[in-house]
């Protein structure tokens, strides 16, 4: 008996960590459409191409609407007087998505001028950390979560971004809680069941 309890025990330590690691996320936008303006929760206005004059500051732009285009074509720009765009990950919002998250939003960052590109976090989408400068070239953002849902803000001015992309996989530490968690639960089990079997044979 107690051979097959430690298999049972084995078993479930093994089977629980692997039905949440089979949850992963990936997200991507070349910005070769209006995909950003849909998935994105907020952001600044934005200027369609062959719209004169442009709207008031700030605003977001295609770079391939612009005449003459805007280098790198097809990019997502900044207007002179700054722009951000909000997202929450996974977009969109997945009710079977581990609260423990862990990952990475990574993206192509161009100077059009004199730019500046930043990012912020918020563990809710309501409070924010201080902002963190971005550079140029390509940036990779850290992502993570305790709540299931991982909020990042990309802002800037002067600036175009290109080819982002968001990866998300459970925590390591989650892994690990799940079976724990299997094996607590078995070892209760047991201990009912030995209690309900040393009062049967009390009785007897």
């Amino acid at each position: 008996m107690r051979n097959v309890v430690i298999s049972i025990a084995a078993v479930l330590v093994m089977a629980a960590p692997a039905a949440r690691a089979g949850w992963s996320y990936s997200y991507s936008d070349d910005f070769s459409t209006q995909k950003a303006m849909a998935d994105s929760y907020s952001h600044s206005n934005l200027w369609p191409g062959g719209i004169v004059p442009p709207p008031p500051e700030p605003y977001l732009f295609y770079t391939s609407d612009v005449v003459p285009p805007v280098n790198p074509p097809g990019a997502l720009g900044f207007s002179t007087g700054g722009g951000e765009l909000y997202y929450s990950f996974p977009v969109p919002s997945d009710p079977g998505a581990p609260a423990q998250l862990t990952g990475s939003l990574t993206l192509n960052i161009y100077d059009l001028g004199a730019g500046y590109a930043y990012f912020s976090k918020s563990p809710d989408g309501t409070n924010w950390i201080l902002p963190m400068p971005l550079g140029f070239g390509q940036r990779s953002i850290p992502l993570g979560s305790s709540w299931g849902t991982c909020y990042v803000v990309i802002g800037g001015y002067d600036i175009a971004i290109d080819d982002l992309q968001a990866e998300l996989v459970p925590e390591p530490a989650t892994l690990s809680l799940l079976g724990i968690g299997a094996v607590g639960l078995l070892r209760r089990k047991l201990q009912t069941r030995a209690w309900k079997n040393t009062s049967a044979s009390k009785r007897l």
